[in-house]
């Protein structure tokens, strides 16, 4: 496969891409850059500017600061289909608004792509088809750029986030992503995609665990997953964290203390959370929803007295939990979230530097 069309294909497939403005583009190429082969991070590093010092993500919301410099790429950003039809055809519905046919977002992936797998014998700036197909890729993922024309990507729908009266487009492009960042600033973003790449490689290793399951359990497994996961187990192993504050009964069954300076665990002694109450830790969790998940059937019908999906993906997500060393320690300490160290002469939290060692085994592993 040619490595510049790897690279569209990487952007395209990396498990972020829903709604984007300036942070949003940001992660999504650099996400992308760092997964990239060697053949293809050399080709994108030659053509980006020295003045983006090898940072594809930087320049990724370029499509966007130029549109008035460029009118007639303002209708490459989005497709959109016939209204209340929720189907998409490349010749009924790739054109603008005079109707020029290839003048859509998925046209201009279409073009871009193919300027780029001819970089040799380049017609083209292709520095900006670099920029421009990057960009697309992540338009072209996000709901309210490919939807129906009556209400203009969502521009006309207005709505009520966290208090605040907002165009629906704009709670797609930037709102979601400010508010899982705890706010906008360079910082928050660095984390955010961290945060992110932690959870691509996690899910990576539960696909290949999900591989090594008998015919039985895989079938099992495929019948519980919600239809959304796409009968991938690791795309929703992270869901045990999400819900935290919808299932606030569910905080302490992520980890489990043992008395301070005790490299003991005894299960009577330990499984219990702050009120005293027994079973409620990681260790008994795995045992409840153990028990829940052998009621099972045969299929995702059946008249279990337990919703056996929760309980598949609490049982799932617990069991990394409990081979976090983090995760299973001393009471005082909190996992190691009172614990400060410096890693790489940074000062992070211990519990924290066990995702980032994570990340690096998980990357090697993978």
């Amino acid at each position: 496969m040619h490595t510049i069309f790897r690279i569209s294909l990487l952007i395209a497939i990396v498990p972020f891409s829903r709604g984007w403005g300036y942070d949003g583009h940001v992660a999504v190429c650099r996400i992308a850059q760092a997964r990239l082969n060697k053949a293809a991070a050399e080709a994108v590093r030659k053509l980006l500017p020295a003045s983006a010092k090898g940072d594809l993500g930087i320049l990724c919301p370029w499509p966007d600061q130029i549109r008035m410099r460029y009118p007639w790429s303002s209708a490459l950003h989005y497709v959109n289909t016939p209204d209340n039809l929720c189907s998409y055809k490349y010749k009924r519905d790739c054109k603008d608004t005079n109707g020029a046919t290839g003048r859509c977002v998925t046209g201009a992936i279409k073009n871009y792509t193919s300027i780029l797998m001819n970089y040799k014998k380049p017609r083209s700036n292709l520095t900006e088809a670099l920029l421009f197909l990057s960009h697309f890729m992540g338009d072209v993922h996000q709901p309210m750029h490919v939807g129906f024309v009556k209400d203009k990507g969502g521009n006309t729908i207005k709505v009520n986030w966290f208090g605040q009266k907002q165009v629906l487009h704009r709670v797609w492009d930037s709102s979601i992503i400010a508010k899982a960042e705890g706010g906008s600033n360079p910082s928050n973003l660095d984390k955010f995609i961290k945060n992110i790449q932690h959870k691509i490689q996690i899910s990576l290793f539960f696909n290949l665990l999900q591989q090594r399951l008998s015919n039985a359990a895989a079938n099992a497994v495929s019948q519980l997953l919600p239809e959304y996961a796409n009968n991938d187990l690791g795309s929703v192993c992270s869901w045990a964290d999400r819900v935290k504050f919808r299932y606030h009964w569910s905080s302490p069954l992520h980890y489990i203390d043992t008395p301070d300076n005790l490299c003991t665990y005894q299960y009577k002694r330990d499984c219990k959370d702050e009120d005293g109450i027994q079973d409620r830790c990681v260790a008994g969790a795995i045992n409840n929803y153990t028990t829940q998940l052998l009621t099972y059937s045969g299929n995702s019908d059946s008249s279990s007295q337990y919703n056996l999906t929760e309980a598949l993906l609490f049982l799932s997500h617990f069991m990394g939990d409990i081979h976090q060393p983090l995760h299973v320690g001393f009471t005082s300490d909190r996992g190691a979230n009172t614990i400060d160290v410096h890693w790489y002469r940074r000062k992070e939290v211990l519990h924290h530097v066990s995702f980032i060692i994570i990340n690096l085994l998980l990357f090697f592993l993978i």
